[in-house]
């Protein structure tokens, strides 16, 4: 029997793009229809709704093992007017309204379609069948819909907009699980998509297939260069958008275009959302340059590939303004989780390129970076020192040795370890220059060098710039980089308090440059505990924070996740913490798992993730997985323990035993019998 709520117009917003995108359109659609209009999410994930959105919003999710659409179709075949929107679509103020008068002068089907799914579709009470969304669809006013193209039949504005041609490029291996959402987001944006496999044995060729993309059947050979230069070969386009499988395009299609169609430079920048989490909803924003001139553009560097000019005379510029698109990488939890995995992936091809008799500087910069990934930080600086060997037995550096350089010398310059020997340091600093460095970015590091062999005056003399020029790339110096320098000599000069300031309130509005590792120890200086500093810190810097935490000492790193949730209980905390406890001691461990599965994110609990771990010990694994067993009744980790318990060493067995008798006394029984 139908309810009054069944009998309600409602509007569906499916989650088919970024999670950012599908909490920006709830809030829009809230926003523009009446309280006796349903607002229904479809989403097979779980973003944190905010309060307002909760009280307003119901969420679907398909089934296990059915597909959103399954959902989508359950509730748009209802007998009621029911609107579908793709979680990237626009809506105006009136769109509603707009919407229900064209249902009715055309009962059985209306809206429009964008491509492969990005849609809005209208499902009056006559229509009983998701496949209208196969059909031709008139356009809807009110509704701005993404592929903004007129080979769509979209209504996006007057115009047609820029005549400039794209090419997505991908490289993938094994990817089936994200390249179908990453495809179907880039796809509004370009004409073709390639996808070169480099040889999956999973169903990823399929899924691009299906997605309509051109699918290459390649190889890999030891270089990620080598591979997207084979990969640029089947492009078309004038401008190529490269980006990965685990990445999602959002943004305006139109915009982009006629962005692309007013430059003159070579290489444009997008904003990519490194998410602390799948799902999440922000994360940390870089500027990268992944849209560019194929004909003029190639890739150099078995590894950190990076690109270069076709004409080795000349540099690639690149635009100042973004590109009106951005990527959200989702992978990052599980990246740190396999960061050693894949630091010495990375380091072992880096090796390999550097004993060719034909490595390049790029193979040797590639090689210092993945060095200095791995942690072994001195040896990294001694390689890179290599490609400043390579240039000076020149004549001199041609534009690409210059673009190597710069490249190579900024890690170098950045670190402690660098600056620490003062000869290098100057000499990195003068190739620098030499080879197109932004003036500012090379009086930035003088300063450093000068505060560390306590030149303070010096120092403060060569912070006072006002206009620190544009690097090789075309790239203006970014001016507030010279205030964190001036809070570093502000600390120098014993006012750390002051410096403190300084970097809050630069990381309100410039988190990006304000690195939480750089603030701990001025915090430290200034006499503040953690606690208080997570008291004032702005959100800018919590969330940069919960990004680089991982690279603090373990203690201190939970100590301030300690700090910041009793300041707010938030999952992305239980995010971090899922990963330091994995470092910290037992109690730790069991506090944590307590947190997240007490708060409904059990998939962030530490103890599983130890349990599951070949990097933790056997006895570490073997705890976790009784206290699993015997608090939460996790049966399947029944062979974990065992398998952890057998390969516990016998000098470890006695204090396993004492662990397992405090912890889980219900299991004693079971070891001393199964240890004799």
């Amino acid at each position: 029997m139908s309810t009054a709520r069944d009998l309600r117009p409602a509007v569906l917003v499916t989650d088919t793009t970024t999670p950012g995108q599908y909490l920006r359109c709830l809030r829009s659609v809230c926003a523009t229809v009446s309280r006796d209009i349903e607002v229904i999410g479809v989403t097979r994930r779980r973003p944190s709704l905010p309060t307002s959105l909760k009280r307003r919003v119901r969420v679907v999710s398909p089934a296990q093992g059915r597909e959103l659409s399954d959902a989508v179709s359950a509730v748009a075949t209802e007998p009621r007017l029911v609107v579908v929107l793709r979680s990237d679509c626009r809506v105006h103020d009136d769109w509603f309204a707009q919407v229900r008068d064209a249902a009715r002068a055309q009962p059985r089907r209306v809206g429009v379609a964008g491509g492969a799914d990005a849609h809005l579709l209208v499902f009056p009470s006559a229509v009983r069948s998701s496949a209208a969304a196969q059909q031709p669809l008139p356009p809807m006013p009110g509704v701005g819909v993404p592929g903004g193209g007129r080979e769509h039949g979209l209504t996006s504005g007057d115009g047609d907009g820029a005549t400039v041609s794209i090419d997505a490029v991908l490289i993938v291996k094994d990817e089936e699980s994200v390249l179908g959402e990453c495809l179907a987001a880039v796809t509004p944006f370009v004409d073709r998509v390639v996808v070169y496999d480099t040889g999956s044995t999973d169903s990823t060729m399929t899924v691009a297939r299906d997605a309509g993309a051109v699918v290459v059947s390649g190889y890999w050979d030891g270089s990620f260069a080598s591979a997207r230069n084979r990969a640029l070969g089947h492009a078309r386009g004038e401008w190529v958008f490269s980006l990965d499988a685990d990445e999602v395009a959002s943004g305006d299609p139109r915009a982009l275009r006629a962005h692309l169609a007013s430059t003159r430079d070579d290489v444009v920048q997008v904003v990519l959302s490194n998410s602390r989490w799948r799902g999440a909803t922000e994360g940390r924003d870089y500027l990268l340059g992944r849209i560019f001139r194929r004909e003029r553009s190639t890739w150099v560097g078995s590894l950190h590939e990076m690109l270069t000019s076709t004409d080795p005379e000349r540099t690639l510029l690149l635009a100042p303004a973004a590109a009106p698109v951005r990527l959200e990488h989702s992978g990052y939890r599980m990246d740190v989780f396999g960061a050693k995995s894949k630091a010495a992936r990375n380091l072992s091809i880096a090796t390999t390129a550097v004993q060719s008799p034909d490595a390049t500087s790029a193979d040797w910069a590639g090689y210092g970076r993945s060095l200095m990934a791995a942690g072994r930080v001195a040896e990294g600086i001694e390689a890179l020192d290599k490609v400043l060997d390579r240039v000076d037995h020149r004549a001199g550096p041609g534009r690409a040795d210059c673009q190597v350089v710069v490249t190579a010398g900024r890690p170098v310059l950045e670190s402690p370890q660098g600056l620490a020997d003062e000869l290098r340091a100057h000499r990195w600093l003068t190739a620098m220059e030499a080879c197109g460095e932004a003036p500012g970015q090379v009086a930035v590091w003088e300063a450093r060098l000068a505060m560390r062999s306590g030149d303070l005056d010096r120092a403060r003399s060569a912070l006072s710039i006002e206009d620190g020029g544009v690097d090789l790339w075309g790239m203006p110096f970014d001016l507030d980089a010279v205030i964190v320098a001036r809070a570093e000599l502000e600390r120098w000069e014993g006012h750390a308090e002051q410096a403190l300031t300084t970097l809050l309130e630069l990381s309100e509005r410039r988190a990006d440059l304000v690195s939480f590792a750089g603030v701990v120890p001025v915090a430290e200086a200034a006499g503040w505990d953690l606690a208080r500093l997570a008291l004032v810190a702005p959100d800018e810097l919590v969330t940069r924070s919960l990004r680089e935490v991982f690279h603090l000492p373990p203690d201190v790193a939970d100590g301030w996740l300690e700090a910041l949730w009793q300041r707010s209980a938030d999952a992305s905390i239980l995010v971090a913490a899922s990963i330091v406890a994995v470092d910290r001691p037992f109690d730790r461990q069991l506090v944590w798992s307590l947190r997240a599965r007490e708060s409904g994110h059990g998939e962030f609990c530490p103890l599983n993730a130890v349990a599951q771990s070949d990097r933790c010990a056997p006895q570490a694994r073997c705890l976790a997985a009784a206290v699993l067993l015997d608090v939460w009744r996790e049966s399947d980790l029944r062979v974990v323990f065992d398998e952890a318990l057998l390969a516990t060493p016998e000098e470890d067995r006695a204090a396993l035993v004492q662990q397992l008798q405090t912890y889980v006394p219900a299991l004693y029984g079971e070891l001393v019998s199964a240890v004799g």
